[in-house]
């Protein structure tokens, strides 16, 4: 039985496709490998909520893989049939304006379709967040930063300017502002100060 056999547009209650075993999947509370997971588990599903695994299977696929590339997400492989949650692209040098969302087989994906991503509802207070980095052997400029970072104000803004206005490479966290945008500058030199004991360039 196939996805197409009762409606791509109904929620499958089943998945008629797989993934690579290396495939990252969103637990409760990590990121993990879809090989490492087990029985009892609990992963996040379309609904935002998350659902306890009750059984594990897995099988070897001869067939084509789709290589699913999704802006800002990352990439992952998909067997042909595999359901995804989309929005067909509308408009061919514009972004829709309305999204309707349903279900489509992997194979039948095009670029430029918008790909839906569930917002996890489950929240939980944390008071601190443990860092984890490592210093390399031979690393002799970088300096150790906290064990923990507690979660307060300065911290959630810092979140905040670099959601909305930073990026990463190998060594380096960085934020664009206008010219204008002095005031929020020396905002986050001041929480990085405070916070890790270091100095910005800016």
């Amino acid at each position: 039985m196939a996805l197409a056999d009762f409606g791509v547009k109904d929620k499958p209650q089943w998945c008629a496709g797989c993934v690579l075993p290396d495939t990252l999947i969103h637990t409760n509370p990590n990121i993990v490998e879809i090989k490492d997971l087990k029985e009892g588990d609990k992963v996040l599903g379309s609904d935002g909520e998350y659902h306890l695994i009750t059984e594990i299977m897995n099988h070897e696929h001869n067939g084509t893989m789709y290589k699913l590339h999704v802006k800002n997400f990352g990439t992952c492989d998909l067997t042909h049939e595999h359901p995804v949650y989309v929005s067909r692209r509308i408009l061919k040098k514009r972004h829709n304006q309305k999204f309707y969302l349903e279900w489509m087989q992997a194979e039948d994906l095009k670029v430029g379709d918008y790909v839906a991503y569930p917002i996890p509802k489950t929240t939980k207070d944390i008071e601190k967040i443990k860092m984890d980095y490592a210093i390399k052997e031979m690393d002799r400029k970088s300096k150790p930063l906290p064990e923990y970072l507690t979660v307060n104000n300065d911290l959630m803004r810092l979140f905040g300017y670099y959601l909305s206005e930073g990026y990463i490479n190998d060594r380096q966290i960085m934020f664009t502002f206008n010219i204008k945008e002095k005031e929020d500058v020396e905002d986050i030199n001041s929480i990085v100060e405070k916070l890790f004991g270091l100095k910005t360039n800016s």
